[in-house]
């Protein structure tokens, strides 16, 4: 704008999503030519929170320039990570998984061509998930001759391979390691007297230690399909998981008739 040689002048801010609007300043025109005012817009600042789900270990957030991104202390025992980030600072967001579980991304923000992220103008949250593994389920019919209609028992181990969700509990069993469109499942507790047959035998569940026919130690419990399935693990190897059939021995009347 123009002003008159000398005057003092005051020019207005202007308003600027996203951006900090300077104090404004007061100035002398100059006589002796133009005269600059100048006005520095600082970014605004928003909250970013991650939400460490379920399976997360941990969430690394890193600003692509330095000092765009800050951590804050977060309360002990928090499944969340709070951090101050730069209006439109672009960052980069990483996760670990826990043992049993895969790590899936992030939910909430939707991520740069070049798999970086940029701040919106707004507090933010977004999720770091996992999705649990599969692992493998050993089912051993623990004796010959063994039929069942909920799977193929390999007559060379005895044995059914099922695969059961980590963290979850035996209601979902599959047939495979990896998902499958259109795969069904079994529940443990479909095996039943009356699904699994050994002639002479009654079926009576199943173990996590074998046992001979009749031969169940006193007090101890069969696995139940709402047990949790959280098998061993050495390191970050998720050990096989054996469950062991228990038959009791039939009764049988014998009848014995004189003539």
């Amino acid at each position: 704008f123009t002003a008159t040689a000398d005057s003092e002048v005051t020019p207005s801010t202007i308003a600027k999503d996203g951006f900090n609007s300077p104090a404004a300043k007061t100035v002398k025109v100059s006589a002796n030519g133009d005269t600059t005012i100048e006005y520095n817009y600082t970014r605004k600042t928003f909250t970013l929170t991650v939400e460490r789900r379920e399976g997360v270990a941990s969430v690394t957030v890193t600003g692509k320039t330095t000092g765009t991104v800050t951590k804050i202390e977060s309360a002990e025992g928090a499944n969340a990570d709070n951090y101050t980030v730069v209006y439109g600072a672009t960052f980069n967001m990483s996760s670990t998984a826990s043992t049993g579980y895969t790590v899936a991304g992030f939910e909430g923000l939707e991520a740069n061509t070049d798999k970086t992220y940029t701040m919106p103008m707004a507090d933010t949250v977004v999720a770091a998930v996992a999705t649990p593994n599969r692992y493998k389920v050993i089912l051993n019919v623990n004796a010959d001759g063994v039929s069942t209609t909920l799977g193929a028992v390999d007559e060379n181990t005895n044995t059914i391979t099922l695969w059961a969700v980590y963290n979850r509990d035996y209601t979902v069993l599959y047939a495979n390691e990896t998902a499958v469109e259109g795969e069904t499942s079994v529940s443990l507790a479909a095996f039943t007297k009356d699904t699994i047959k050994l002639t002479g035998h009654t079926f009576a569940g199943f173990y996590t230690n074998r046992y001979d026919a009749d031969q169940v130690a006193a007090g101890v419990a069969a696995v139940a399909a709402t047990d949790k399935f959280l098998p061993s693990a050495s390191g970050d190897v998720v050990d096989d998981t054996t469950l062991y059939a228990y038959w009791t021995i039939n009764s049988y009347t014998l009848t014995v008739e004189y003539y």
